[in-house]
Formats: C-alpha cells, sequence, structure tokens
C-alpha cells in the first residue's frame, strides 16, 4: 500500500474535486512508474494484472467531494472479493462439508440409485482417464520445454561470465573495494548506501533465468485466471454437473465428487503457487551454494593488491567450475520434477481414483 499525503488549498468544492482526481493520476502514474523499473519484478506480471488504487475512507463515508466510485473503494472491493473467490479457505470448507453431507445423505438412498450406478462409474471412470491424461500431457509438455531452455542457457553462460566480469571491472570507483569486500562477505549478496542491490548468484544464474522467463511466465502465471500449464488445471472436469442433469437418482453423490474435484483443484493451485517460487528461486540458490567456497577464500584475502587478489579468486573459480551452470539446471529440473509428477499429477489421480472408488464401489452399488 501507498499512501501519498498533498496538501490542497482550493476555495470551492469543484476546485478541490478536480485536485483530489488530479492528485489520485498522479499518485498512480508515481507508482506504476518505479514499479516499470523493477524490470526483474516487472517480467512476471502481465500488463492488467498490477493494479493501483487511490482510495479514500473518509470520502467514501461523508461523499464530501467526491462520489462512491471516485473513491475506489467499490473497484478494491470487487478486486479483493475476485481474489477470494479464488483463494478463500472458508468457501472450499463450506462447500467440502456440504459434498460430504450430501454423500452420507446419497448412502442412504442407495438403493434407488442403483440400477444407475454401472452407467455412471463407466462414464467417470472415462472422464477420469482423459481429463487426467490431459493434465499428464501438459506437465510433461512443460517439463520437456523447460529442460531445453535451460540446455539452451547453459550453452549461453558466456552472458553470464561477461555480466560478472562487467561488474569486477568497476574497480576505477574509490569506493568498489569496499562493495567486493562486503558482497564476499555477505555471500555474493549486498545492498549499497545509494540502495543499489548486488548479487553475484544471480548474475551467474542470469544466463539460466533469463532462457526460461518467457516459458515460466507462461506455464505459471501470476493473473489467476488464465490458470497455471495454459488453464489445464483449471479447465479439468468430471463433467458431474451434466451427468447431475441425466443421472437424477445418484445426484446427492455426484455432488459429493464435485466438490472434492474443486478442493483437490484449489489444493493443487496452492501447491504450484509454493513450488514455483522454490523452482525459480533454485536457479540463483545453486549458484550461491557453488559460490560458498569461492566467497570464504576471497574474505581469507588481505593487505597489498587485495582488490586484485579477490577479483582474480572469483574469475578463477567460476573458470575453472565450468560445471556450475550444468549443476543449476540439474537442480531446478529435479525440483520442477517433484513438483510437476510426485505433487501434482501423483496427489491428484490418487485423490479423484480415491473419491471416484469411495462412491462408485461403496456408495453408489
Amino acid at each position: 500500500m501507498v499512501t501519498v499525503h498533498m496538501h490542497i488549498s482550493c476555495s470551492s468544492s469543484a476546485d478541490i474535486h478536480d485536485q483530489i482526481i488530479k492528485r489520485n493520476i498522479q499518485a498512480k502514474d508515481g507508482v506504476r512508474k518505479e514499479f516499470n523499473k523493477r524490470s526483474k519484478i516487472k517480467k512476471h506480471f502481465s500488463d492488467d494484472s498490477f493494479k493501483v488504487f487511490t482510495v479514500s475512507s473518509k470520502e467514501f463515508l461523508k461523499g464530501k467531494h467526491l462520489s462512491p466510485e471516485e473513491t475506489e473503494i467499490p473497484k478494491l472491493k470487487g478486486f479483493l472479493q475476485e481474489l477470494n473467490d479464488c483463494h478463500s479457505e472458508t468457501v472450499n470448507y463450506v462447500s467440502g462439508a456440504y459434498g460430504i453431507l450430501s454423500l452420507i445423505e446419497g448412502a442412504r438412498r442407495r438403493k434407488e440409485g442403483a440400477g444407475k450406478a454401472d452407467d455412471v462409474c463407466k462414464v467417470l471412470e472415462k472422464n477420469m482417464t482423459e481429463q487426467l491424461d490431459q493434465v499428464k500431457k501438459a506437465v510433461e509438455k512443460a517439463i520437456k520445454d523447460f529442460e531445453q531452455c535451460l540446455t539452451e542457457g547453459v550453452k549461453n553462460s558466456k552472458t553470464s561470465d561477461e555480466k560478472l566480469k562487467s561488474f569486477l571491472d568497476h574497480d576505477k570507483q574509490p569506493s568498489f573495494f569496499k562493495t567486493v569486500e562486503a558482497v564476499v562477505r555477505k555471500d555474493g549478496m549486498h545492498k549499497t548506501k545509494k540502495g543499489e542491490h548486488i548479487n553475484l548468484n544471480t548474475v551467474l544464474a542470469s544466463c539460466l533465468t533469463d532462457s526460461i522467463d518467457e516459458k515460466f511466465r507462461k506455464t505459471f502465471p501470476n493473473d489467476v485466471k488464465g490458470g497455471y500449464f495454459d488453464g489445464v488445471i483449471s479447465r479439468f472436469s468430471l463433467d458431474t454437473k451434466s451427468l447431475i442433469q441425466k443421472y437424477q437418482d445418484v445426484k446427492l453423490q455426484l455432488i459429493f465428487l464435485q466438490t472434492e474435484e474443486d478442493k483437490i483443484k484449489a489444493k493443487l493451485n496452492k501447491i504450484i503457487l509454493k513450488g514455483k517460487k522454490i523452482i525459480y528461486n533454485s536457479l540463483t540458490e545453486t549458484s550461491e551454494k557453488n559460490m560458498k567456497k569461492c566467497y570464504e577464500d576471497a574474505r581469507k584475502i588481505s593487505g597489498n593488491d587485495a582488490l586484485k587478489k579477490m577479483r582474480k579468486t572469483i574469475e578463477t573459480h567460476v573458470s575453472s567450475n565450468r560445471n556450475i551452470y550444468e549443476d543449476t539446471k540439474e537442480t531446478m529440473m529435479k525440483k520442477m520434477n517433484i513438483l510437476m509428477i510426485y505433487q501434482i499429477i501423483t496427489y491428484n489421480e490418487t485423490k479423484l481414483w480415491h473419491y471416484k472408488d469411495l462412491v462408485c464401489n461403496d456408495e453408489l452399488n
């Protein structure tokens, strides 16, 4: 949240209104400009997924100078509601509880739906097999694409070397020795007095992060509406709604299955949200791990030509350990496989088959 305070000295209500609107527009533009400067952050957001609101609770309540819409509280409320609809644990809990109650009630009436059990189960099994197959294909394609991107990144490791050399060539600056000292003392990371963030681990991983950035944004978009893996998880459906219309006798059991499907998708989205951060950060974290011995050696250097020796230590370590980039790539792929295969596919498949069997084998027959 950004708070902007501006003094407004106008006599007429119309002038005050115009100045407030103008001030709010300027504040929004200022925030957007600052955000646009953060290129490393901005590249993970689509143009329409970054929202800026200038809200006024006092104006909303009193309505002295602005209309309710102009206070932007209704817009913010709608935006937050949209997020809540996507992520609310309460909604998922209530929905799940309703599903369980439906299953219990369905069990009480199971004799009434016995004749339709085989038909429904066959359709459910067909739908589940087809839908899970779509998820598997999307996940496997993503793994293959990421591996290709990272392989290209390793080939382009020269770009990271050049960025590292560019940083180390700033020795003409009087304060550069202290900067390098601070960088090696903090395992490659330092924030200068001017607010500049230096991270040699990020520099070394840049050939790999640059290679996957576009694919990463498409696979794991920050825009919730788009859905992960080109929306294959959000589109996943056992088509229970249409089955309910056709098989009214087993409606309650199908309602249970629908609520469990919704809960699984919500759980998967949480798993992916957490996992994608681990995957992306692994590139820089692996670089830091591989450079740790180098930083330790550089910290021991002192005396004459200390800066020159530090630079040489860093450059020699990188040039003599060309497997740094391959190791970083392999680490990310391992984490990718853990997330995608063991957590996404296995969790999704195990849970769905369990609930389908629960309904078909125990309740519908």
